[in-house]
């Protein structure tokens, strides 16, 4: 009991080294982004899986999509093989049936 009075090395009487926090975690650009981020990727997959369900429970639409993508295809190759000569459309046509069968 003598020792409890008389010890007291350890107790801290000057608090000028103690500051206030400014800058607290939670009003970080990277917490909020931690917390938005998954939110805003969750509402992107479930919108692609939304579409991606309705396209393919639907089969005409599927084929008309994938026969616009193949018809805008052969429009822009048409357009850029109408300025060459004859020969070289031959050459053209010849070399695209040979990718496309490999």
């Amino acid at each position: 009991m003598k020792e409890l009075g008389s010890d007291i090395r350890f107790l801290k009487t000057s608090f000028s080294d103690v500051r206030k926090k400014e800058d607290y975690i939670i009003n970080s650009t990277g917490f909020i982004i931690t917390g938005v981020l998954p939110f805003a990727l969750s509402l992107v997959v479930i919108g692609w899986k939304r579409k991606y369900d309705k396209l393919h429970g639907n089969v005409v639409l599927l084929r008309y999509q994938k026969a616009q993508k193949v018809a805008k295809n052969r429009l822009k190759t048409a357009k850029e093989i109408n300025g060459y000569s004859k020969s070289q459309r031959v050459l053209h046509r010849a070399f695209q049936c040979i990718v496309w069968l490999s």
